[in-house]
């Protein structure tokens, strides 16, 4: 017996930088010049292959995909690894995006940073707009904050999530973000979220409390320039398997880890 639901979450796709998600193994641009994915890139866009085929693979009768934010790289703070304008990067993404959305029964988009989702979010509101995705209540195609039922389940999605700080405090802005949320909740005198899905710092992780769980989604992109200056380490990319059967919840993290430093013997 296939489970009532399976629901999909990816974010952080950055589709239009030169080390995030690419728009297929080769694409058009504009001026009739071919953008080609890089051997890192063709390595994303192959776990981008596999984590679908794990997704599609999975008896369900429904299946929701909810993109919790940054569809697109965006043009921001003067970076040379961006492929064109973001017009071009939100028609790259529609381009990826265009199967999976068509064979789900739900698209649920959530709006991501200024920096790579433009001002009021409208990259993803552009993208999930040209796909078909749930509306809100104010009558647009994507939202900073969804709260939607599935299945008996509550979900919470909302991209931004504080950064998890040195490696010593590991854990705090997951920890920080859920018991606030299960508290505000309580106070308004709500019913509190059974899962909560948090994305924005590429750092994939989880935490509960109170019968909550809070879900960091990892990202696409692999180490940028800012990410090189700060001496950040490689993290995962990938994406959440989220089973409902009979009010209940099952989430199953579907990693792939990118190769370490490799020696140069001089």
């Amino acid at each position: 017996m296939p489970a009532a639901i399976k629901i999909a979450v990816v974010s952080d796709l950055h589709i239009g930088s030169t080390v995030g998600l690419p728009p297929g193994p080769r694409f058009r641009m504009p001026d009739g010049n071919w953008f080609y994915a890089s051997s890192e890139q063709a390595w994303l866009w192959d776990c981008w292959k596999k984590f679908w085929s794990e997704f599609w693979a999975v008896r369900a009768q429904r299946a929701i995909v909810l993109v919790n934010g940054e569809f697109c790289e965006g043009v921001h703070h003067a970076s040379p690894q961006v492929l064109g304008q973001a017009e071009v990067m939100e028609s790259m993404a529609v381009e990826v995006m265009r199967g999976i959305a068509a064979r789900a029964d739900r698209l649920v988009v959530t709006r991501g940073s200024a920096a790579h989702s433009k001002p009021g979010g409208m990259s993803d509101e552009v993208v999930a707009r040209e796909l078909g995705a749930v509306v809100n209540a104010q009558g647009w195609r994507s939202s900073y904050n969804w709260l939607f039922s599935a299945g008996g389940v509550w979900v919470s999605a909302t991209h931004h999530i504080s950064g998890a700080g040195v490696p010593w405090t590991a854990g705090n802005n997951m920890r920080r973000s859920l018991v606030s949320a299960v508290m505000a909740s309580v106070g308004r005198r709500e019913r509190i979220p059974d899962l909560f899905f948090r994305s924005h710092v590429h750092s994939p992780g989880s935490w509960e409390y109170g019968g909550s769980r809070l879900f960091v989604t990892p990202g696409w992109k692999l180490r940028d320039e800012y990410a090189f200056k700060i001496g950040a380490a490689p993290v995962p990319v990938g994406g959440l398997i989220v089973l409902v059967e009979a009010g209940a919840a099952q989430v199953r993290s579907v990693l792939f880890h990118p190769r370490g430093e490799r020696v140069k013997h001089v």
